[in-house]
């Protein structure tokens, strides 16, 4: 049977799915890291309600865990879905997304953790990365894996602030933009 060619609705319900976000911030370079509830280490992450888009989740599930107010504007697509089993045993499926915070406006001393969170570090992205991969959850790690891609991809929506070489090959030009290319 062709799939493509069929117009087959499936609903999350059908299968037991409950839809999250998965959200990175990211600040001066950096990724914010959060030790969660169930002794993982990851993103800002929650469940999607009834009507809202990723984005709009993103944004409160920001505000809920860490009392930081994003702009819309902020949140971007990493272009990673991902299927998983929550802490709470339940049947996930999401998307990740990354937002930046402006080192003009936000200060580490604004987060204020909620009880799904015990603690956060902020990390190079090269420590962020082993990190989340030796103590978070597999969607996390191919999660910030697509982030940094994102931002090598399309730097013109990352500002940075400063030149030198950061992991992986990447180099912030002068401009301070990411760019793939040494």
């Amino acid at each position: 049977m062709n799939l493509e060619n069929q117009n087959l609705l499936v609903k999350p319900d059908q299968f037991d799915l409950i839809p999250i976000v998965s959200v990175h911030l990211i600040y001066k370079e950096q990724f914010l890291i959060f030790e969660r509830d169930d002794n993982k280490v990851g993103p800002v992450s929650g469940k999607i309600e009834t009507g809202e888009s990723y984005t709009d989740a993103a944004v409160r599930e920001t505000k809920e865990e860490t009392l930081l107010e994003l702009n819309p504007s902020q949140v971007h697509d990493s272009g990673h879905f991902f299927f998983g089993i929550s802490h709470r045993e339940k049947n996930v499926f999401g998307k990740t997304l990354y937002a930046n915070l402006c080192s003009k406006t936000f200060e580490p001393s604004q987060i204020r953790l909620n009880s799904e969170l015990y603690d956060y570090e902020i990390l190079s992205f090269e420590k962020a990365i082993r990190k989340i991969s030796k103590y978070g959850h597999p969607e996390s790690v191919d999660g910030i894996h697509c982030v940094l891609k994102q931002l090598v991809n399309y730097s013109e929506r990352l500002p940075l602030y400063n030149s030198r070489k950061i992991g992986g090959g990447i180099k912030l030009s002068s401009s301070g933009m990411l760019s793939g290319r040494n």
